[in-house]
């Protein structure tokens, strides 16, 4: 787990660091961040500090049992002072979602990180408000 600062400045109506996440911003917050895969062992993830599935999910269309699954893992997460996830999608469209929609449900943020195989590194997914 990793502090982070978080800038509060999109919930406001003027910008005092300009969307920077300064510290000097009045409505700047540090919240605690994780790094996780989706699945453990689809690639190598050296930022990955644990996944919310193991590899092989025995039934990829119990949307109700993944949902619970990754909402269980998260709620630990975040009964430890963990408010952020960086997610690094390795596949399974339907555990991907239950992972954001658990994520959702306990208001955490979180930032999405796909592989890229032409460079072998991740890229995170740019938010459009």
């Amino acid at each position: 787990m990793k502090r982070y600062l978080r800038c509060g400045c999109d919930a406001q109506t003027r910008y005092e660091c300009g969307g920077l996440g300064q510290d000097t911003c009045p409505y700047a917050t540090y919240g605690m961040s994780v790094s996780l895969a989706v699945c453990e062992g689809i690639h190598e993830i050296p930022e990955a500090e644990g996944a919310i599935f193991p590899q092989n999910i025995d039934n990829p269309m119990d949307f109700a049992g993944m949902f619970g699954h990754a909402f269980r893992a998260l709620r630990e997460y975040k009964s430890n002072g963990v408010t952020m996830i960086n997610l690094y999608v390795t596949g399974l469209t339907p555990a991907v979602l239950a992972t954001v929609n658990a994520a959702q449900k306990l208001a955490m943020s979180f930032k999405l990180w796909h592989y890229n195989r032409e460079s072998g590194d991740y890229k995170l997914q740019p938010w459009i408000y």
